[in-house]
């Protein structure tokens, strides 16, 4: 790990798009009831179904972390999902690193479904 993360999309919900519109502080939205409704999802019932996608192209190896807000909700910059990622050191399996991001999202009430997935990822050589 090179000692950075970054965000690569951004949540649809409700909260987002009014921190978007600029129009009310993030105190108040985040006490909105409606902070966390969804405004975009893949399914069978989405008004929306073309997904959100963008190509990245790797110069180091890293490692590419898909979770819900779940967890995030908890961990909200990218500084403190890479510290609690990188917890246990650089060498540690991805799997273990993904129980102890559920396992935080869960001490910390686990008010949500908490989901993670983490690939390890290689740049390719040619």
């Amino acid at each position: 790990a090179n000692g950075k993360a970054r965000q690569l999309t951004r949540d649809h919900s409700w909260a987002i798009e009014q921190e978007d519109l600029g129009e009310l502080d993030r105190a108040t939205i985040d006490a909105d009831k409606r902070a966390h409704s969804i405004t975009r999802w893949l399914g069978a019932d989405s008004h929306d179904v073309t997904p959100e996608m963008q190509a990245l192209s790797l110069e180091l190896p890293g490692m590419l972390l898909v979770c819900s807000d779940g967890l995030w909700n908890y961990a909200p910059s990218d500084a403190d999902i890479y510290d609690l990622a990188f917890g246990g050191g650089d060498d540690e399996p991805s799997l273990a690193r993904a129980e102890r991001l559920v396992a935080f999202a869960n001490e910390q009430g686990g008010h949500d479904n908490i989901t993670v997935a983490i690939a390890d990822l290689t740049p390719q050589t040619t």
